[in-house]
């Protein structure tokens, strides 16, 4: 049985140089000396339950941890990329002036900044040139108008190995003009196509008033509206500005990377080339666009639809709806919302059940998500040993301290399925499983195996042994999604036909394993478990039928 693995990812990804630890934690459920070993490719590399694997070449390799008793061999496998280091160009992310060809009056100053990050995360170097020749280290420089004409300013980010730069034409003017453009009047902001989208039109203005063309525009968004220089500091600028138009024409912006489904200001100014910027104009505000989730709801015992059901966010207020007679439920307008709880139930009232027990799970909106959500009817229960039918499914499908994760992993139906012949003592085994298998098909209404002629690659085999028990168990598990590959049912060899009666008591226990039930706590289930007494009842029950469908 295998316990725990690491590392606990098995597609990985590593550089030449890296070290990976390797380990795999496992018993055996009969006390058997167990052996452990590892395999690069093909190649035997290490006996024990941990390996160390220095990274000393590229490509593609898998790494195989095994297990075995000496009968039944356990296996993981890791499928490792190799590559060399890749240090990359440090990556810019803002700079002032925002445009790249600034103009300043001679004798006047211009300021530049520039703020870069590296992707390996290496400290970073700054140095500005001017016309090629290196003027100041760091990240800010000072450039003082001293004579006219256009000047390169170029500031330089370096990790010690890559470089990375920003120009821009310098033109130093001798004549200031103080016409300002006239103010940029909006002239519609409405919500946009896509989340954290708004679209915005305003009529073009001149360099001086509504004479010429300026030299660009600026846009800033606010969640306060934008009615004083102060606020117009504290916005936020949005690229992607479009060339100014001669004076009068519509221009069109998309507004996009905003908060979806949050009231946006919007403020426009225009700038000349003399760096003379249009008075502020009236702010405008619009919801910018949010995202859009879909989805439908399935009763879990029946998979039809359920209608009534409410979908809200845990601490996201007015963010819910219903389901409609087919189960669908829609969202089209939500905001931002990461680590909090999306909550399905039919009623209100956290503390009493109504048809269905509620849902909760951590969730993150993603724009254009389709979610299928299951819920758990409150049906009655016959036994008493389990205080409602929730708590019954949690205990029989109980996950904890497997090794793959925390939910339930068995096989997709149908399920290929070898059962082999035997015949003795008057009874039929291959006979008798087929008829168990074909029980539950009919009990349930639903297609759960697919009968095979050999031990299937993806599936589960039936075999007869000596040992003094009858168990299921998955002997491989896939390397990506860690789902069962290969299962096998095991049964004792000497039954008869004088006990077949408690023969297909057991076949429908350990087929009812292979469906993905645990042992239950009533003796009165027929996956009642525990050591040295079997179940009371021959068949599978209603508890136990609701609980597989």
């Amino acid at each position: 049985m295998l316990k725990n693995f690491s590392p606990d990812e098995v597609e990985l990804t590593a550089f030449i140089g890296d070290s990976l630890l390797f380990s795999m934690s496992v018993s055996d459920p009969d006390g058997k000396e167990i052996r452990q070993y590892f395999l690069l490719g093909d190649s035997l590399v290490a006996e024990g339950s941990e390996w160390e694997y220095v990274v000393v070449d590229t490509g593609h390799m898998s790494i195989t941890g095994v297990a075995t008793d000496g009968q039944w061999p356990l296996k993981i496998c890791w499928e490792v990329d190799r590559f060399k280091p890749n240090n990359l160009k440090p990556d810019i992310k803002s700079f002032e002036p925002p445009h790249s060809n600034p103009i300043v009056i001679i004798g006047n100053q211009l300021d530049f900044w520039i703020q870069a990050e590296d992707p390996e995360g290496k400290p970073l170097s700054y140095y500005y040139m001017v016309e090629g020749v290196v003027v100041t280290m760091g990240w800010r420089y000072s450039f003082v108008a001293t004579q006219l004409g256009d000047f390169v300013v170029t500031a330089v980010v370096f990790d010690g190995e890559k470089y990375n730069s920003k120009d821009w034409t310098v033109h130093v003017s001798e004549v200031p003009d103080l016409i300002p453009p006239a103010p940029v009047e909006i002239v519609s902001l409405v919500t946009g196509n896509e989340p954290g989208e708004l679209i915005v039109q305003w009529i073009a203005v001149g360099a001086d008033s509504m004479d010429g063309v300026p030299s660009y525009y600026r846009l800033r968004t606010s969640t306060a509206e934008i009615a004083t220089e102060e606020n117009w500091d504290q916005a936020s600028d949005r690229p992607g500005e479009p060339t100014p138009a001669s004076p009068g024409e519509v221009q069109t912006m998309v507004v996009a990377d905003l908060n979806p489904s949050e009231f946006v200001y919007v403020t426009v100014r225009a700038v000349d080339e003399f760096g003379n910027m249009s008075d502020l104009s009236t702010s405008h505000g619009e919801w910018s666009k949010g995202n859009e989730v879909y989805g439908r709801i399935l009763n879990t015992v029946t998979g039809e639809p359920v209608e009534g059901i409410r979908i809200w966010f845990e601490g996201l207020p007015n963010a819910e709806t219903f389901t409609d007679a087919q189960g669908w439920f829609a969202f089209t307008e939500l905001p931002k919302y990461e680590g909090g709880q999306i909550i399905v139930d039919d009623d209100e009232d956290p503390y009493s059940y109504g048809d269905y027990f509620r849902f909760k799970k951590p969730y993150s909106v993603k724009h254009g998500d389709s979610l299928y959500h299951a819920v758990i009817p409150n049906i009655a229960l016959d036994t008493s040993i389990y205080p409602d039918f929730l708590n019954f499914f949690k205990h029989m499908t109980d996950t904890f301290n497997h090794p793959f994760g925390n939910f339930l992993r068995t096989w997709d139906i149908p399920v290929d399925i070898y059962v082999s012949p035997r015949s003795i003592n008057g009874l039929d085994y291959e006979a008798t499983v087929i008829g168990i298998l074909d029980e539950y098909e009919t009990i349930t209404g639903m297609d759960l195996f697919s009968l095979v002629s050999s031990p299937p690659d993806l599936g589960i085999e039936v075999i007869y042994s000596d040992p003094n028990r009858d168990e299921y168990s998955v002997l491989e598990w896939s390397a990506g999604d860690h789902m069962p590959v290969r299962g096998r049912i095991t049964f004792r060899s000497s039954y008869s036909a004088a006990t077949l009666g408690p023969f297909q008591k057991v076949i429908r226990h350990e087929v009812g394993h292979s469906l993905g039930m645990k042992h239950s706590l009533d003796s009165n289930h027929i996956m009642y478990g525990s050591v040295g007494i079997i179940p009371a009842v021959i068949y599978v029950t209603p508890d136990e039928l609701a609980l597989l469908k």
